[in-house]
C-alpha cells in the first residue's frame, strides 16, 4: 500500500469513527443492581439523534435488555411539554415516567411503568397512575397478567392502552372532566352555579358527588351550589 493509499484509509477511518461518535451518546448511565444478583447492573439511555432513545442494560458484560421504542426523546405534548419524566430504580426494579396532557382534555396522566427481572429477562410488572386536573387527582395501581417481555413494550402502546386509567377517574369524578376540553373544571362549575343547571351536567355520568366536593374545596364551586347539586341529582337526574 503506498503513501497516498494509507492516508486515504486513515481519513476514511477517521470519519467513520468521528460519525459513530457524534450519532450515538450516552444520555444516560446509571449503575443500579436490577438483577438481584447484589451486584450493580449498567442502565443506559443512548442518544442516537432520533425520535426514541435507545434503553439498554448491561449485566455481566452481557446486554440483557434492549429497547429501541419505549422512551421517547424529541416526541413531546402538545405545547411543548416533555413526555419523559425520567428513569429510576427501585427494589431491583426499573421505572420508567411519562406525562400525557392534551388540550382536547382537563385530566393529565402520569404513568410509570415497572419492569422486573425473572427467568433471564424483563418483563412488565405494573403501571402507576396518577390521573389529575388541576389538583383533583386519583392514584392507582394496575397490575399485568400476562407475561409480556419488556422488550416489547413500545411507547405506541402505551398511548394506545390508558383505558384503566381514564375508566378509573371517569368512575370516580365523572365524564365530563375528561370529555370537556382544557377548561372543563370551569365549564362544569359555571353550570352548576345557576338556580337551573342544565341538563348535560346533572345527566348521570357526567358529576360526581366526590367531584362536586373537590370543586368546592378548591373553590371553583360555591358551598351553595354544591349542596344545591348534592339535594336535587338524584331526585331529577336525566339518564
Amino acid at each position: 500500500m503506498n503513501l497516498l493509499s494509507v492516508f486515504k484509509f486513515f481519513i476514511a477511518f477517521s470519519f467513520n469513527a468521528i460519525i459513530s461518535i457524534a450519532s450515538a451518546s450516552d444520555f444516560l448511565v446509571m449503575k443500579r443492581d436490577v438483577t438481584g444478583d447484589g451486584n450493580p447492573d449498567t442502565i443506559k439511555l443512548v442518544d442516537k439523534g432520533g425520535q426514541f432513545y435507545t434503553l439498554s442494560v448491561i449485566s455481566n458484560s452481557r446486554e440483557i435488555l434492549r429497547n429501541e421504542e419505549l422512551v421517547p426523546n424529541s416526541i413531546k405534548n402538545k405545547g411543548g411539554l416533555e413526555i419523559f419524566q425520567g428513569l429510576s430504580v427501585a427494589d431491583n426494579n426499573i421505572s420508567l415516567r411519562y406525562r400525557f396532557c392534551s388540550p382536547s382534555s382537563s385530566v393529565c396522566y402520569d404513568r410509570s411503568i415497572i419492569a422486573f427481572f425473572k427467568d433471564e429477562q424483563f418483563l412488565l410488572l405494573s403501571e402507576e397512575v396518577v390521573a389529575s386536573a388541576d389538583e383533583i387527582s386519583l392514584s392507582n395501581t394496575f397490575y399485568q397478567k400476562e407475561k409480556v417481555p419488556f422488550s416489547s413494550v413500545t411507547y405506541q402502546s402505551l398511548v394506545e392502552n390508558n383505558d384503566h386509567a381514564e375508566a378509573a377517574y371517569s368512575s370516580v369524578f365523572g365524564a365530563c372532566v375528561a370529555g370537556l376540553g382544557g377548561d372543563a373544571l370551569t365549564k362544569i362549575s359555571e353550570e352548576l352555579e345557576k338556580n337551573s343547571p342544565g341538563d348535560w351536567v346533572m345527566r348521570k355520568g357526567c358529576v360526581t358527588p366526590a367531584l362536586v366536593f373537590n370543586l368546592e374545596t378548591q373553590k371553583y364551586l360555591s358551598h351553595k351550589a354544591a349542596m344545591r347539586y348534592l339535594s336535587v341529582a338524584e331526585q331529577h337526574r336525566p339518564e
